[in-house]
C-alpha cells in the first residue's frame, strides 16, 4: 500500500491526514469504528500540539518579564553605584567605595547570572550597612527580589515547555503507530489491497515536489468501493481513481 506516513512530516500535515482519513473511512459503514479511532488520535495530537505551543508562548512571555526585571536591577545598581561613588568623593580607589564595590561595578553587572545574584545579594547587604544609603538599599533589594521572582517563573515555564514538547512527541508517535494499525486493520477486513488503499487519501495531493506542504488544500475523499454501502454520516466524497 503506497499510503505510508513519514516521521519527518509536520504535525500540521499529520492532522490534515488524520481528518481526511476519517472522512474516507466514513464512506464504508464497516469502518465506522476505525474512523472514530482516527478522529480520537487526531484530537489527542491536536491537544498535545496546542499545549506545547501555549507553553512556548509562555516561555517567551516570562523571558521578556525576566529581561525587564534584569534591566531594572542593572539600572538600580548603577544608581546605587553613583551614590556610593559620590559619598566616596568620586574616588573609586577609596576604602569607602571598595567596601561596597570591592571588585568594581563590572563585577556585579557583567558576571554570569548565577554569580550575579550572589553578588547582588552581597551588595544589598553592603549598602544596607552604609549610613545614608537606606533608600538605595531598599530600592536595590526590591529590584533584586523582583528579578529572582521573574527568573524562577521563567525557569518554571521552560520546564513546562520541555514537558509539552515531550508530550507532543509522544502523541505524534502514537498517531503514527495508530495510523499504521488502522491501515493494517482495513486491509485485514477487506482482504483486497486495492479496495483498502481506496479508503485512504491520495497523499500526492498533500506532498508535492520536494516535500513542500500544501496545508490549505485537503486531498479528496475517495468514493466507496463498488457494491459497498457508505455510512449515513459520511462526509462529501470525490472519485479517487487510482487507489492502488
Amino acid at each position: 500500500m503506497r499510503h505510508d506516513t513519514k516521521s519527518s512530516w509536520s504535525t500540521a500535515k499529520l492532522e490534515v491526514l488524520g481528518n481526511v482519513t476519517a472522512r474516507c473511512l466514513d464512506t464504508d459503514a464497516r469502518m465506522a469504528d476505525l474512523a472514530t479511532e482516527v478522529r480520537g488520535e487526531v484530537q489527542k495530537l491536536g491537544t498535545a500540539i496546542a499545549g506545547a505551543r501555549t507553553a512556548r508562548e509562555e516561555v517567551r512571555f516570562f523571558r521578556e518579564q525576566r529581561n525587564q526585571a534584569q534591566g531594572a536591577v542593572d539600572s538600580t545598581v548603577r544608581t546605587v553605584e553613583f551614590e556610593v561613588r559620590k559619598a566616596a568623593g568620586f574616588d573609586i580607589r577609596s576604602g569607602a567605595y571598595r567596601a561596597v564595590f570591592p571588585d568594581g561595578l563590572s563585577a556585579v553587572t557583567t558576571s554570569p547570572r548565577a554569580n550575579r545574584v550572589r553578588r547582588l545579594a552581597a551588595l544589598v547587604q553592603a549598602v544596607t550597612d552604609k549610613p545614608g544609603l537606606e533608600s538605595a538599599a531598599k530600592a536595590l533589594a526590591e529590584a533584586l527580589n523582583a528579578f529572582t521572582t521573574a527568573e524562577a517563573a521563567y525557569q518554571a515555564s521552560r520546564a513546562r515547555s520541555q514537558a509539552g514538547t515531550h508530550n507532543a512527541t509522544l502523541a505524534r508517535n502514537a498517531f503514527l503507530a495508530a495510523y499504521a494499525v488502522v491501515q493494517a486493520t482495513v486491509l485485514a477486513r477487506l482482504k483486497d489491497a486495492k479496495a483498502a488503499a481506496a479508503l485512504f487519501p491520495d497523499l500526492r495531493t498533500v506532498v508535492q515536489g520536494n516535500g513542500a506542504e500544501k496545508a490549505d488544500v485537503e486531498p479528496p475523499v475517495p468514493a466507496a468501493p463498488p457494491g459497498v454501502k457508505g455510512a449515513e454520516t459520511a462526509g462529501p466524497t470525490a472519485v479517487h481513481a487510482d487507489g492502488a
